[in-house]
């Protein structure tokens, strides 16, 4: 089968760990063709948008990549922008299956209209937007998604197999907000990679991360993984209880940190029981993730939290509605308010023997490989 990914609506990175990623590297190791349509920007080491100079290359997965410049010199960020060419490659590639991810793009129309010349074609939507990232201002709730948004949905559940919500709480939004019916909506989570889970959960390569780190068998080993900024400066929090913790409790960070938060984070950070790594490629979270006792998350969701559910990590993370998806059966405490108050009671009570081994033989229930990418790329195309 020939696979055409649509990641157009957003700034494409090769070898990240997201959804539009991993689903192309996982069709393609199942023996499909495969092909990604994305913009030309892309997130440099530092995290600001670069343009590719390659127009069509193919990745390491073997999958082939193209590149669309923006039409009418519209900005990367502007919401509405198009593509050149757009519909002409849909029609040189000539895909058997089509799955756009982040349908909100209107160029979608083009996919539409593609489909309808050729009914064979089976196509699948994806949807990143709930209510704490989407619909927040009146433009947005009214404009973006109330109208024009919500036409295109109509539109497209007419022609589509179903539309993913990769959070239940981006289930509810495709239901709520743009009033698809329940038939036409299902959760594809987000996971981790096969082969990097494989890689770094031997005994051997955990045992020589932990050294590699200055960390004993007897350490609880806490990891914070991602972008420390205003949604997620509760790790602020997290850092000034693990302070004053036992000596044998250590957090180990990595991720870059925004700039009004970082006075506070490095005096924070000099603490022998805090580890700052800086920036982490995709790759390198694995490990650090691997050697840790418990992943601890304050503030908004992020990729991490499912791909520390595939490595068998126990978590304590903020409570969202929507997020139940992660609960594998105690493997997952939550937090409420955040507070440091609230986040020294829990580790108190993670900590306990008792306790931490109830979490852990939660996390290491054969319900967690339903997160590793080989499995949802199976499921995205044949629901």
């Amino acid at each position: 089968m020939r696979i055409l990914n649509i990641c157009v609506n957003g700034i494409y990175t090769d070898y990240m760990s997201y959804h539009e990623n991993l689903l192309p590297k996982y069709h393609k190791k199942n023996g499909h063709d495969v092909f990604v349509l994305a913009s030309e920007f892309f997130f440099d080491e530092n995290g600001l948008p670069k343009k590719c100079d390659k127009n069509e290359y193919v990745d390491n997965n073997g999958v082939i990549v193209k590149r669309l410049k923006i039409k009418d010199n519209h900005d990367i960020s502007y919401r509405l922008k198009k593509f050149a060419n757009f519909y002409h490659e849909i029609e040189t590639i000539k895909p058997d299956i089509i799955f756009c991810h982040l349908f909100q793009f209107l160029d979608a129309y083009q996919v539409l209209k593609y489909q309808k010349k050729h009914p064979e074609v089976v196509l699948y939507f994806d949807s990143h937007a709930d209510y704490s990232n989407s619909a927040t201002t009146w433009i947005s709730k009214h404009i973006l998604h109330g109208l024009i948004w919500k036409r295109l949905a109509k539109k497209a559940a007419k022609q589509c197999k179903i539309f993913y919500g990769v959070l239940p709480a981006r289930v509810d939004f495709l239901k709520e907000r743009y009033g698809l019916s329940s038939n036409k909506i299902k959760l594809l989570p987000m996971g981790a990679d096969d082969e990097l889970v494989k890689k770094y959960s031997k005994a051997k390569t955990i045992s020589e991360v932990r050294t590699k780190y200055g960390y004993s068998d007897n350490d609880f080993v806490i990891a914070f993984g991602g972008k420390i900024d205003n949604s997620k400066k509760q790790v602020l929090n997290l850092m000034r209880v693990v302070k004053n913790l036992n000596e044998n409790i250590k957090l180990i960070i990595f991720g870059s940190v925004e700039k009004e938060l970082k006075e506070e984070f490095y005096k924070l950070s000099k603490c022998d029981r805090i580890k700052y790594l800086g920036w982490l490629n995709s790759e390198d979270s694995y490990p650090v993730f691997a050697c840790c006792n418990l992943a601890c998350f304050p503030g908004r969701h992020s990729v991490f939290w499912e791909q520390v559910v595939a490595q068998g990590i126990p978590l304590l993370v903020k409570h969202w509605d929507g997020i139940q998806h992660i609960n594998l059966g105690g493997n997952v405490r939550y937090l409420y308010t955040d507070s440091e108050k609230e986040i020294k009671e829990q580790l108190s009570i993670i900590v306990d023997c008792k306790e931490y081994e109830k979490m852990k033989n939660a996390a290491s229930s054969p319900k967690k490989d339903e997160f590793l990418y080989s499995n949802l790329a199976r499921k995205s195309i044949e629901e």
